[in-house]
């Protein structure tokens, strides 16, 4: 998938700093937003765990998403550059892989 860590990788670590984190984008309507392992073939797809909770993402800034049935995703894996937080990141710069 490129430069940077799973999502499992990031919920292990524990170095400090921010971490290059890939993974497919997801949330269902009034939800969290969340980084998944991986998306289900269905449609609308659903989060493949671990996924990581995902804070301080404007999905509106983001293009390219799918949106059906009161589910927003990424159709290809992306990076996010944040810092992890007793499991969530914490968003603090974006960029599509």
């Amino acid at each position: 998938m490129g430069p940077g860590i799973s999502v499992a990788e990031a919920l292990a670590s524990d170095l400090e700093g921010p971490l290059l984190v890939n993974g497919w984008l997801w949330r269902r309507d009034g939800g969290d937003i969340r980084l998944c392992t991986g998306l289900t073939d269905s449609r609308p797809p659903q989060c493949v765990a671990p996924s990581l909770v995902v804070t301080a993402a404007d999905l509106s800034q983001m293009k390219g998403l799918n949106t059906a049935q009161g589910v927003t995703w990424s159709p290809q894996p992306i990076l996010l550059l944040g810092d992890m937080s007793d499991g969530t990141l914490v968003v603090s710069g974006q960029s599509k892989g």
